[in-house]
């Protein structure tokens, strides 16, 4: 597409975006060299410029580009959530917050939008908060599995192991198969010290194509847990090199003295 219309400034971010994300930054400048002067009175082209500064942690530039789009648009609140949506990102809880809560004060009933604020809570230790608004959305809709997995989070954080589980098996009645649910059942059983059943969880998880790399990882830290190191070692050479955004050969070993520096 860029190669029939090189001129083409949105098929020019989004290439940009995908080279940032396969970590080629080489190309980027060149791509979006003189954009930020041509797109100033369009918000779609403002909204993609913004995406792709947040990408690369260009915070301000990003929030200023997101605001130049919501002036000029005419579906303002779709930016606005992408903004918080990129405040969460930065560690902006407050910011995020607020745009969340400023929608719910008309919108009280949107599941989506405060399953977003809930989660902003609890990324900012307000647990308490945060577990009532998801149980909040639970009386609306019992089998909600992002209130259930996000109440599962909150009392891990609060080590309350035993309530997680509750909520993690309540989320698998319904979907057995969740990759996010079985990871953080397979964390659990790890807290737990339950070492065998944490180790046969995330074998299945790194069976999956989806989660092969977190399964590995999970595997790592468990044998570390146990003290077999070189256990734990092969597992995160394993992980390093299923993982698609790790080129180098020593991968693995960068994996093994991050997570052994954290265990420890």
């Amino acid at each position: 597409l860029l190669d029939q219309d090189p001129d083409n400034l949105l098929i020019r971010l989004e290439m940009a975006r995908i080279l940032v994300r396969l970590g080629h930054m080489d190309g980027v400048g060149s791509l979006i060299r003189g954009i930020a002067q041509r797109v100033e009175s369009d918000p779609e082209k403002l909204v993609a410029l913004a995406d792709l500064k947040g990408s690369l942690g260009h915070a301000s530039e990003c929030r200023d580009l997101y605001a130049k789009a919501i002036e000029g648009s005419d579906h303002p609140q779709k930016i606005r959530f992408k903004l918080a949506d990129q405040m969460n990102r930065w560690g902006d809880f407050y910011g995020a917050e607020t745009i969340y809560r400023a929608y719910l004060a008309h919108h009280p009933g949107d599941r989506t939008v405060s399953l977003k604020l809930a989660a902003v809570l609890s990324s900012s230790e307000r647990y308490a908060e945060a577990e009532g608004v998801y149980r909040a959305v639970l009386l609306d809709a019992p089998d909600s599995e992002k209130a259930l997995l996000g109440l599962a989070g909150v009392k891990r954080a609060e080590k309350q192991y035993d309530a997680a589980l509750r909520f993690v098996n309540r989320a698998l009645e319904l979907v057995p198969q969740n990759p996010k649910a079985l990871l953080i059942k397979a964390d659990l059983l790890r807290r737990q010290k339950k070492y065998d059943s944490a180790l046969a969880l995330y074998a299945r998880l790194s069976a999956m194509k989806c989660c092969r790399v977190k399964g590995l990882m999970g595997q790592g830290k468990v044998y570390l847990d146990q003290g077999e190191e070189d256990v734990a070692h092969s597992c995160f050479i394993k992980a390093g090199q299923a993982d698609p955004r790790c080129r180098q050969r020593d991968a693995g070993h960068e994996h093994f003295k991050a997570i052994s520096a954290l265990i420890k």
